[in-house]
């Protein structure tokens, strides 16, 4: 059963204050609500540009009442330049149901991402939103030991100047994988998600809105790296990543 939307709902998906499963509620009914679906994607169309014209770090820090009044101030100009407002939705309608709810674009890879690089997007959603909250600590100390006993999963060597935020075992769709948060010199903030993955080696890269994802799978195990950073970039640090590995 189909959670019910409201506009609330909206308004706070558009602002990014939902959680994983709460932005998938969302997704899965606009995909059956087309109109508004046009609606939302134009507010945080509109919510983007005043980002960048601000030059905001966080799209959070855009205040959504200020953004309307700005919307009002300038929409006279607007609508003498483009198309009209019917066609505009109609449009942004037609661009919801071709790429679909989840945010992935092809990169360098063919074909479209695993099934393990969604689920590795919810666990960053997720350890971002307990970094964001008082009431969740931080658990950035790493037990590699425990983890391969208790998962058999084995964590890379990190190289020297990364910092830990952040480490959880997180559940998917391919069983328990382990989320890490670290800060580092050459991607900033950077998730890396490892977690059992069917079919042999591979490798590929995507996009997920302003974030670059890179992964790479090796004997049954995959590991994605995500970050505001070049796919290419983070695929390279992957596959060091992966010659880190112990050996037994």
């Amino acid at each position: 059963m189909k959670a019910k939307v409201n506009q609330d709902d909206l308004d706070a998906y558009v602002d990014g204050q939902l959680d994983p499963w709460q932005r998938n509620a969302v997704e899965e009914w606009l995909g059956d609500h087309p109109a508004d679906a046009a609606r939302v994607m134009t507010d945080i169309h509109r919510r983007n540009q005043l980002r960048l014209a601000l030059a905001l770090p966080d799209p959070l820090r855009c205040d959504r009442r200020e953004a309307r009044r700005l919307e009002r101030a300038i929409a006279p100009r607007w609508l003498g330049v483009g198309l009209p407002s019917a066609a505009i939705a109609a449009t942004v309608a037609a661009l919801w149901l071709a790429l679909g709810p989840v945010g992935l674009r092809e990169g360098a890879a063919s074909t479209p991402p695993p099934a393990f690089v969604k689920s590795a997007l919810a666990a960053r959603d997720a350890s971002d939103l307990r970094l964001a909250m008082l009431s969740q600590p931080e658990a950035p100390d790493v037990d590699a030991a425990e983890i391969r006993a208790l998962t058999g999963l084995a964590l890379p060597q990190m190289p020297a100047r990364w910092t830990p935020r952040d480490v959880q075992v997180f559940p998917s769709l391919q069983g328990p994988g382990v989320e890490m948060i670290l800060d580092t010199p050459e991607h900033g903030r950077l998730s890396l998600f490892i977690v059992r993955a069917d079919g042999g080696d591979g490798a590929g890269t995507t996009y997920a809105g302003e974030t670059g994802i890179a992964w790479i799978t090796h004997d049954g195990v995959a590991h994605v790296l995500g970050a505001r950073d070049d796919p290419a970039h983070l695929a390279d640090t992957a596959e060091r990543l992966l010659g880190s590995l112990p050996t037994n």
